[in-house]
């Protein structure tokens, strides 16, 4: 529970920052599997003006599979690299005494090569 609520602190100051692109991203009719109260704190947080890089993106995907659940997380250091950090585990109301967790760091690269 405190990694959740470190958690749920962190993101909420990171949805102030200028420098920020913070997506929430959560399967088609996701919302609606939670709470009202838990509805309703989510869309007070993305109609709050100050949270200038939180941006609300619900997906397609009718679930998301346990394998693919977690956060990722992608900081642009000053010198223009990439940094890749991942991970996966159990959402909270999933949770039991046996969660496997994984995580990938990294540096990003992505090369594109544009032709007209």
């Amino acid at each position: 529970m405190k990694t959740l609520r470190d958690r749920t602190e962190t993101m909420r100051l990171l949805a102030k920052e200028k420098q920020v692109d913070l997506y929430i991203a959560y399967s088609h009719g996701g919302l609606q599997k939670r709470s009202t109260r838990e509805q309703g704190i989510f869309r007070d947080e993305i109609k709050n003006r100050r949270n200038t890089a939180l941006h609300n993106a619900e997906l397609s995907c009718p679930a998301i599979p346990k394998k693919l659940s977690g956060a990722t997380y992608i900081l642009k250091l000053a010198n223009g690299d990439s940094l890749f950090f991942s991970l996966t585990g159990s959402q909270v109301q999933d949770a039991d005494n046996t969660m496997d967790w994984e995580y990938w760091f990294d540096t990003l690269r992505i090369c594109l090569k544009i032709t007209s």
